[in-house]
């Protein structure tokens, strides 16, 4: 019996247990396509081990499996690391390896790589069973989806395949593919030449299943709800399923499709949040981009919704062809003046493979990384400088952040532990087994070890230099081992009170991650100057001064006093640089939890606060955060 295995890598993040929302649907979809075929084992790799596993151990485990066939699903975020974890599994055996996904496009020259033995462009669920069905079908090494009757005609993948919507909280659900607009920015419309519609029926099973299964948020994924045309009766439906309102329903559409009855439909159906793509208000830019926008009634549709207490999201892209600095600054000064969104996106312009701009760059001058995400460096009229403007502009006009520091997160302390100097590496359970996510180095450890924890660390992980045994020939040996094993992986270096340092910068050039990483592009408005963005160094110390600064480069002040600081304490701290507190007091719990109360309310305008205590540590980030992480995985 042939064996299948299908992986979907999540989103490259700076901070474990973060949700990345990396539900393998595509996966599932084509699981599902197959289901009555003999002679064949389909598996999709567990999407928590998908998503938390660094590259050492997501290699072992595929290779512990050896399945004849491994199936990726390509995004952006993932592509280069799919590649080389496709080059590392070649080395050891020889399945027949296939991409699918957004990525696979036909001017992509990044993914016509030897180790790829089939390329998928467009949805895959008839490409795929025809793969297991017929040998000489691979000779093709590349298929474009053509037919679409297995979306038409079947119920969402959750009912058959049993994916995991608890962790997240939420479900993905397609009732459309295909989108009407052919935006020149984006590739969808011209992977799924027309429109293809759920029938009616699987969209109100898969609404019976959430019920069912307690499911809180369902997301659907359409790239444009309005353009169903049967969404009037579809909502009606919907709105008698949900009508204890038990599902918040998330979704995108065309502001200007919505008017007082489909604002009612949306509001009784269960729908709590809705974007919509305004991308700029250049009529330049929006012509060159094949759009046309109707402020009017963009504007009359987003209040529309607002005024039944639906949260509306307005997206903008700094870039643009046919845009400049202060073309963008009047599109979020028309979102600003006319109050007609909750919250606002900005993203960065990406020339994406398969799109017209892609095609038309050199034309419209424009200058992009050839690296994923693809972002615009600069256009004819828009520079590079100007994007750090931009958001700055967008930032102080919105009232928001677009590029917030990662995360603090320092809890070593377990009811087991002892002093810090000789703690143990921090675990977590991911299927069966053990997983690092803090690897601590000191004086009664030794180097030669660390190579089986290299292969076992999540992603991402975080490597701890204690007080005790600190050398700089320490760092860069193990940097240079855990990075060697784990080249797409993200990870937090972590210095206590690191006597003698000069240069904490010097150990980061040590790192053998893949340049550039996804973060390196993802993360480049983050800091106003070029450098690395997928390695954070934090330095702890109990000194009342910072010596450091610098890009991906923090220091957190070590408190250790038996009161906890007050609100003047934490913004004094903020005043002098640092860039964070831990806090590892000896008070007691009761006072501890009183104060996290208290503080809580805030927690958005003060400094990034940890505690030492695993328990504290993680009740905080549950009245914090607690819709950003799942801590399901976290111990």
């Amino acid at each position: 019996m042939a064996s299948v295995l299908l992986i979907q890598l999540p989103i490259a993040q700076l901070n474990f247990a973060k949700s990345t929302a990396n539900i393998p649907l595509a996966a599932a979809c084509l699981k599902q396509a197959a289901l009555n075929l003999s002679g064949v084992d389909i598996r999709i790799l567990d999407q928590h081990l998908a998503s938390n596993l660094g590259d050492g151990a997501l290699l072992d485990l595929i290779l512990s499996q050896k399945p004849d066939i491994i199936a990726f699903t390509t995004f952006m975020w993932n592509v280069k690391r799919v590649l080389h974890l496709a080059q590392m599994i070649k080395q050891s055996y020889n399945p027949r390896i296939v991409l699918g996904g957004p990525e696979i496009t036909p001017d992509n020259i990044m993914v016509k790589n030897p180790n790829i033995d089939f390329l998928v462009s467009g949805p895959g669920e008839e490409i795929f069973t025809r793969l297991l069905t017929d040998d000489a079908f691979w000779l093709k090494k590349h298929a474009a989806s053509t037919g679409f009757k297995a979306f038409e005609s079947s119920d969402s993948p959750y009912l058959d395949i049993r994916l995991d919507c608890k962790s997240d909280n939420i479900m993905f659900l397609e009732t459309t593919r295909g989108c009407p607009w052919r935006c020149a920015y984006c590739y969808y419309s011209k992977s799924i030449q027309g429109l293809t519609f759920k029938r009616p029926e699987h969209i109100y099973s898969a609404f019976d299943w959430a019920l069912a299964n307690g499911v809180k948020e369902i997301f659907l994924l359409d790239p444009a709800l309005n353009s169903r045309p049967d969404l009037k009766t579809v909502l009606k439906k919907i709105a008698r399923l949900n009508s204890q309102r038990s599902i918040s329903i998330i979704s995108e559409m065309r502001a200007e499709a919505i008017d007082a009855e489909m604002a009612d439909l949306l509001e009784n159906a269960g729908f709590t949040w809705l974007e919509t793509g305004l991308q700029s208000t250049n009529p330049t830019a929006l012509k060159l981009m094949g759009r046309t926008n109707d402020l009017t009634r963009f504007t009359t549709g987003v209040s529309l919704v607002r005024e039944r207490n639906i949260t509306t999201c307005v997206d903008l892209i700094a870039g643009l062809p046919g845009d400049d600095l202060e073309g963008f600054k009047q599109s979020v000064d028309f979102i600003n003046t006319s109050q007609c969104a909750d919250d606002t996106q900005v993203f960065t312009l990406s020339i994406l493979p398969g799109t017209q701009f892609r095609r038309e760059s050199r034309h419209l001058g424009i200058s992009y990384a050839p690296e994923p995400p693809y972002h615009v460096i600069q256009t004819p009229a828009f520079s590079a400088n100007d994007f750090r403007h931009a958001f700055d502009y967008a930032q102080s006009k919105l009232a928001t952040v677009y590029f917030p520091p990662p995360d603090l997160e320092l809890a070593w302390k377990t009811k087991q532990s002892g002093p810090i100097e000789t703690a143990d590496d921090i675990a977590v359970k991911a299927g069966s087994k053990q997983y690092v996510y803090k690897v601590m180095l000191h004086t009664q450890r030794s180097l030669d070890h660390l190579e089986d924890v290299a292969r076992q660390v999540t992603h991402p992980y975080q490597i701890w230099f204690l007080a005790q045994g600190f050398t700089p020939h320490k760092v860069v040996q193990a940097i240079e081992l855990f990075t060697s094993i784990n080249p797409y992986t993200p990870f937090e270096l972590v210095l206590f009170e690191p006597e003698g340092l000069n240069d904490p910068g010097l150990f980061i050039q040590s790192a053998r991650l893949n340049r550039p990483h996804y973060l390196d592009g993802e993360l480049r408005h983050l800091y106003p100057q070029a450098g690395n963005r997928a390695i954070l160094t934090t330095i702890v110390t109990r000194k009342q001064t910072v010596e450091f600064s610098g890009p991906m480069l923090r220091t957190i002040f070590w408190w250790e006093k038996s009161n906890l600081p007050d609100r003047k304490a934490l913004d004094h701290l903020e005043s002098c640089d640092f860039g964070g507190i831990l806090i590892d007091s000896p008070a007691n719990l009761n006072y501890q939890q009183t104060w996290q109360e208290r503080m809580s309310h805030q927690a958005d305008d003060l400094i990034l606060i940890s505690f030492s205590s695993f328990g504290l540590q993680k009740r905080w980030m549950q009245i914090t955060s607690s819709e950003n992480y799942s801590f399901t995985v976290f111990p």
